[in-house]
């Protein structure tokens, strides 16, 4: 599948494109403003800012509507494990699978033909999709009210957190503004 300097280049890439984007976006969009503005409206509305705001800041006009889609399930996400560990792999994950697409040439012609694709196919895949992500939705908001009553937990978690994002939030948003410009 990857054969030379493309095992190289897709390395490298998934560190550039999928390893520091996960970490630095993560960390400044659901660890810094959707935790900040938690704490000064209900969850519903500082998961949908900072979901624009993720979204906006991709440049991507054309992606606008999915963009804003998966910054929604980052922030629930986020939000119902109360870590940012599970929305950090979710990223991963998500960028990781669009550039192995680009290295891989038989996949790559399945992307270029995905506009031949029928409408009702397409609307199929969406909803199928849709589907899997509510579930995943319910099964974390579930097991976050099973593991609400650990509160002495919680708040050793958040204070450990809110430390480490202290001492540590220079330099996220330094990979963060690295990324942007590449």
């Amino acid at each position: 599948l990857f054969s030379g300097s493309d095992s190289v280049a897709l390395v490298r890439g998934l560190i550039i494109g999928a390893l520091i984007p996960a970490i630095s976006e993560e960390t400044l969009f659901r660890g810094f403003f959707q935790r900040s503005l938690e704490s000064s409206m209900n969850t519903f509305k500082a998961i949908l800012i900072t979901s624009v705001i993720f979204t906006v800041l991709h440049f991507n006009p054309i992606g606008f509507f999915p963009l804003l889609v998966i910054g929604i399930y980052l922030g629930f996400t986020a939000w119902a494990s109360d870590s940012l560990i599970l929305p950090m792999i979710i990223h991963f994950i998500n960028n990781a699978f669009a550039l192995i697409i680009i290295f891989s040439p038989k996949l790559a012609e399945i992307e270029d033909k995905s506009a031949e694709v029928p409408i009702f196919s397409a609307i199929l895949l969406f909803v199928s999709g849709s589907a899997v992500m509510v579930f995943c939705c319910y099964f974390i908001y579930n097991a976050r009210n099973h593991l609400s009553c650990d509160e002495d937990r919680r708040g050793v978690t958040r204070s450990f957190t809110s430390l480490v994002r202290k001492e540590q939030s220079f330099i996220f948003l330094f990979l963060f503004c690295y990324h942007m410009r590449h």
